[in-house]
């Protein structure tokens, strides 16, 4: 069968996977073989856990919930912030019908004698992860044990670290396979963070445009030279911040932006690009991954440097989600993102902003994240989000909210000027969605 001219394609070679297929035997054995290796530090608290003693957890809680009655096929909701306690002291009444977690933890065993329960792995849902509600209410994603062992092993070669921070579930997946160990801080406060960086000495963080900018901007108060590599995700990346982060810090930096969904986990990646990809592309298409750009009106696949909906297929993309069909894919089985992208002649992939982000001012388009980019440019300017407001005449007009808490009002109307036909208003945080997106949706109701 030909290729077609307008599609991007990776790597078709069979993944190596597990022959079990088993999402839960695969990360146990991981963990065994990791040992007396820290795997999660409390940076608030310095407490620690070994992959040992994450694993003997990890058995307890699977016997108790087969104790209580859980089988294949029930879902086991969690409702949490990331957390390490030892203690929990309750005042009050308890709920009727809800016990702690201490009583839940009954059952205890040898890790060397326990096995995982029997699973299809190409149609029992292993996870369910949440989409970020950007668009709408999250959705949730329903992952086979096959599907995110395909996630896992397509980045399994393309990380070397020792200690990390990262946010996100499937990142923190990734990095535990190969027995890092993970670092966490439940609070915001983007100082504790860089002097996380600091005292631990982090040598790879997967962070947010909106991060990258706070380390650019943190003028020297902490030293941060421990930092090897950084991933960029969750929001398109301007390339000029990209390049002065890399510039800013002393020693060699993998500095670069990953492209990817939690339907599918990455669609594409620079590290294994050939040559020197632009510091604004996210590189090439994955392993097993077939891209193409739709234009947003015909729906015909376009060529390069042409701006469309950026639309995929791959074995690891999810099985559907809770609750019921939703209006995903084009009548060729491609998964529709709602992105806006394109690629160059060199096959490098750009992801430019979200369809129903992009603000329509009379017969014009303007995406928020390019906006966004080129106020984050500004030395106080820490957040940003950028949205149309409606207007009778142009449709909508761009207006930018930032977040400047260390300004004096004058600096607020002296030294920002970008043609917002909408204006600039200052709050106190930019909101967001589950994960790191800019709530578009608050910023408007603020409008």
């Amino acid at each position: 069968m030909l290729k077609n001219k307008f599609y991007l394609y990776g790597n078709d070679a069979e993944a190596t996977l597990p022959a079990h297929l088993h999402l839960g035997k695969y990360m146990l054995n991981k963990f065994k073989s990791f040992g007396d290796h820290e795997a999660i530090i409390n940076a608030a608290t310095d407490e620690r856990m070994t992959f040992k003693e994450l694993t003997q957890l990890t058995v307890d809680i699977a016997l108790s919930l087969v104790h209580i009655g859980v089988k294949n096929g029930d879902v086991v909701s969690i409702c949490s912030e990331n957390a390490f306690i030892e203690k929990i002291i309750i005042f009050g009444e308890p709920i009727e019908e809800a016990i702690g977690f201490k009583e839940f933890l009954t059952q205890h065993a040898n890790v060397d004698d326990f096995d995982t329960a029997p699973v299809n792995p190409l149609e029992d849902a292993a996870l369910i992860l949440f989409s970020s509600g950007t668009t709408g209410m999250p959705k949730g994603i329903r992952m086979t044990h096959y599907n995110y062992l395909v996630v896992l092993h397509t980045w399994y070669s393309e990380i070397y670290t020792d200690w990390y921070i990262s946010f996100g579930q499937t990142i923190t997946f990734f990095l535990h396979q190969m027995g890092l160990a993970l670092v966490y801080y439940n609070n915001s406060d983007e100082k504790k963070y860089l002097e996380i960086v600091q005292d631990y000495k982090i040598d790879f963080i997967a962070s947010t445009p909106t991060g990258i900018n706070l380390i650019l901007k943190q003028e020297n108060m902490y030293d941060i030279s421990s930092l090897k590599s950084i991933v960029v995700t969750g929001a398109p990346c301007d390339g000029l911040m990209l390049q002065a982060i890399k510039e800013k810090l002393p020693n060699p930096m993998l500095v670069y932006q990953y492209y990817g969904m939690s339907e599918t986990g990455t669609i594409s990646s620079p590290r294994r690009a050939p040559g020197n990809p632009p510091m604004k592309s996210v590189g090439i298409v994955r392993d097993l991954f077939v891209v193409k750009i739709l234009d947003l009106n015909s729906r015909n696949p376009v060529g390069a440097n042409q701006r469309g909906e950026i639309c995929f297929k791959s074995p690891s993309l999810t099985k559907g989600y809770i609750g019921g069909p939703v209006d995903c894919f084009d009548e060729d089985g491609f998964f529709k993102t709602g992105d806006i992208g394109y690629y160059d002649e060199d096959k490098y992939l750009y992801v430019v902003d979200r369809i129903k982000d992009v603000i329509k001012y009379d017969s014009f388009t303007l995406p928020p994240a390019e906006m966004e980019a080129v106020l984050l440019q500004h030395p106080a300017v820490l957040e940003v989000g950028v949205v149309g407001a409606p207007h009778e005449t142009f449709g909508e007009l761009a207006t930018a909210f930032c977040s400047a808490e260390t300004w004096s009002h004058g600096n607020r109307k002296g030294t920002l000027r970008m043609p917002l036909a909408g204006g600039v208003r200052f709050i106190d945080k930019i909101p967001r969605c589950i994960g790191v997106k800019v709530d578009r949706k608050k910023l408007k109701q603020m409008l």
